[in-house]
């Protein structure tokens, strides 16, 4: 945007002597002279010569390029640019007013417009003699409910977080950032390699996580194995391969169990003993009692008198002193 003179003329009071002597007054420009009325155009001014004695400017434009613009003509100076010619009341001055826009895929879009593109806000910047597209504000879009966040935001969906991300490529979208698997016969979700039960069918499950070729997580899967539930509790669950023992109310002793793939199996264990509603594998201490231990069938205590072992014999208590 430039501001000039477009008064280009020098008026002057130029004594030309005539055959009877007078001399009227005549107009001087660029060392040629003029009546009044006459009329000059330079650089886009036209001015006439008024009583020979000023120039008295009658028209004025715009010099652009090769050509003159008149007084508030706007033309196309480029691609979403335009130029358009003012000049003041006075005719004294003039200016070129350029007015820029942004191109954008075939359109203009003015000075601070804004669109979407995806999730991410564009506006169009000009400053000066420049315009530019900029990138306002960037965001992802979460396919659950087809609405943007911004970048940062977490999401979750079947227990596996995701996170609004730009990649190093510019590339905006919701990463895997914390896998999970939904507890099945339980609520709440569950990390990787996390186990759990489903107490109503003695499934024992585990949070397993899938990754692809190059080593990224890109899912999870649960693995499960049917276990065996507890003989006089069915809300104990014991995986395959486990052993226990369980006093048996039909044969008055304690049976010993193992969970297989097939179900459970049970043997009568050797030195067993049952006591207080505890069975007690052959050397193992009694939790509640200080100092009494299973040996061969026998409950032993050291120094303190307990009651005779049930089921396992009709023997008393031992007490060691």
């Amino acid at each position: 945007m430039e501001w000039y003179t477009v008064l280009p003329f020098v008026a002057l009071m130029c004594l030309v002597p005539t055959s009877d002597g007078r001399t009227p007054p005549m107009c001087e420009h660029q060392e040629s002279y003029y009546h009044h009325g006459e009329t000059v155009t330079y650089k886009c001014v036209t001015a006439m010569c008024f009583r020979g004695r000023k120039w008295k400017i009658v028209k004025a434009g715009c010099p652009f390029r090769d050509t003159c613009l008149e007084n508030g003509q706007t033309v196309s100076s480029g691609e979403c640019q335009s130029v358009q010619c003012r000049v003041n009341k006075r005719m004294t001055r003039s200016k070129l007013l350029y007015k820029l826009d942004c191109p954008w895929k075939g359109e203009c879009m003015k000075n601070r417009e804004t669109w979407m593109v995806s999730c991410i806000k564009y506006q169009c910047r000009v400053k000066q003699d420049t315009a530019k597209v900029m990138v306002a504000k960037k965001g992802c879009e979460w396919l659950g409910d087809n609405k943007c966040y911004k970048l940062g935001t977490k999401k979750t969906a079947s227990c596996m977080q995701y996170q609004c991300k730009e990649d190093s490529n510019g590339a905006l979208g919701f990463v895997l950032v914390s896998p999970g698997c939904e507890k099945i016969g339980s609520r709440g979700c569950a990390k990787p390699k996390e186990q759990w039960w489903d107490i109503k069918t003695c499934r024992h499950f585990t949070c397993v996580v899938s990754m692809d070729d190059s080593g990224n997580v890109v899912g999870t899967k649960t693995q499960d194995e049917q276990g065996c539930a507890g003989i006089n509790n069915p809300k104990t669950c014991h995986e395959v391969g486990d052993t226990w023992l369980e006093f048996s109310r039909k044969d008055r002793t304690c049976l010993q169990y193992t969970c297989t793939t097939t179900g459970s199996t049970v043997q009568v264990p050797k030195g067993a003993c049952f006591h207080e509603g505890e069975c007690l594998k052959n050397g193992e201490e009694h939790e509640d009692e200080a100092q009494c231990f299973c040996r061969d069938g026998d409950l032993l205590c050291l120094g303190i008198p307990v009651t005779g072992a049930e089921g396992t014999t009709n023997k008393p208590t031992i007490i060691i002193d």
